[in-house]
């Protein structure tokens, strides 16, 4: 039996958080008052504290790129999705930089 692609996706975002705990904690990081979403302005805060001058159309294409449900924000889940492109973005780079 095939299972929908969506199903899929689910279980990769269930197994990463649970491979990757740490994110919980990066997650709140981010999410400064505590409601389970990261808006462009806590964003914001946690890039300018890493050195980092974004301007507010930056931060919201970056909000952009992983808000599924189109609310504005990040949740945990798109949160997650976020870091495992970071990553396979990354592996992708090394990849690159060691191939022969």
């Amino acid at each position: 039996m095939k299972c929908p692609l969506h199903w899929v996706c689910s279980l990769d975002r269930i197994l990463f958080s649970l491979l990757h705990p740490e994110f919980k904690e990066a997650f709140s990081l981010f999410d400064k008052d505590g409601d389970g979403t990261i808006t462009t302005k806590e964003l914001g805060t946690v890039m300018r504290s890493l050195g980092q001058n974004p301007t507010e159309a930056e931060l919201q294409d970056m909000i952009n790129e992983v808000d599924a449900d189109g609310n504005g924000t990040i949740d945990f889940p798109e949160f997650l999705t976020m870091m495992a492109r970071k990553m396979k973005d990354t592996d992708k780079f090394v990849q690159m930089m060691t191939a022969k």
